[in-house]
């Protein structure tokens, strides 16, 4: 078995039959290591639509009322920074108020933490 590192994906060649397969792990780095976001503590502070996030802190250009330690999994709201978060739990994962004022908030894409197995014959 030979182990390849690449950015922050481990690869180790296996052979399943006639086929040659990749076994990836993706740890470390900027990825998600829960379905709905609620664990992540990275530093991705940019949307799907590329939109700065807005400080959790702050409440311009959108108030809101996520100013509670205990909603962020860095435990406090001023290390929560700008970062995308997911402090209501919502099922579609990781999201932030934007610094856009005609936008309130949009979803972030972090790719979750974990294992991969890809095939070629």
């Amino acid at each position: 078995m030979d182990l390849a590192l690449s950015g922050n994906k481990l690869f180790s060649l296996v052979s399943l039959a006639s086929k040659h397969c990749w076994d990836m792990w993706r740890a470390g780095g900027d990825c998600n290591p829960s379905r709905d976001g609620a664990l992540y503590i990275g530093h991705k502070s940019v949307t799907v639509n590329g939109k700065q996030c807005q400080a959790w802190m702050s409440q311009s250009p959108h108030q809101h009322s996520y100013n509670q330690d205990g909603l962020f999994p860095d435990k406090s709201v001023n290390d929560a920074s700008n970062y995308c978060r997911n402090p209501d739990h919502w099922n579609g994962g990781l999201w932030c108020y934007t610094t856009d004022p005609k936008t309130e908030w949009e979803k972030c894409y972090v790719p979750t933490c974990g294992r991969s197995l890809c095939c070629i014959k």
